[in-house]
């Protein structure tokens, strides 16, 4: 299961957001699965201090990991992702 994590701060966050950022992605390097897999990298959106990024089968765990770990600078919103081919398919079996 894929889902999208929003995420925002505030500008004046953005030096201490940065250095957590950091610091997460160091620990990734490292094998350590202590936060989510991400399979399409943090992007921001339209220069604003928000942004998106992809995570792949991540667990509960990791998820409460990756927003612990960026406390209190940056809020975060997890929304799955579904294949929508998959959803269509399940729906008109369902239907017959």
């Amino acid at each position: 299961m894929k889902f999208i994590g929003f995420f925002e701060y505030c500008p004046e966050d953005f030096e201490k957001a940065a250095e957590k950022f950091r610091l997460a992605m160091a620990d990734r390097e490292t094998g350590s699965e202590k936060f989510p897999k991400i399979i399409f990298p943090t992007s921001a959106l339209g220069g604003e201090f928000k942004g998106i990024t992809i995570y792949e089968n991540p667990t509960e765990e990791q998820l409460n990991n990756l927003v612990i770990h960026y406390m209190p600078e940056v809020k975060f919103k997890f929304v799955q992702l579904g294949d929508a081919a998959k959803f269509l398919e399940q729906y008109f079996k369902a239907k017959k």
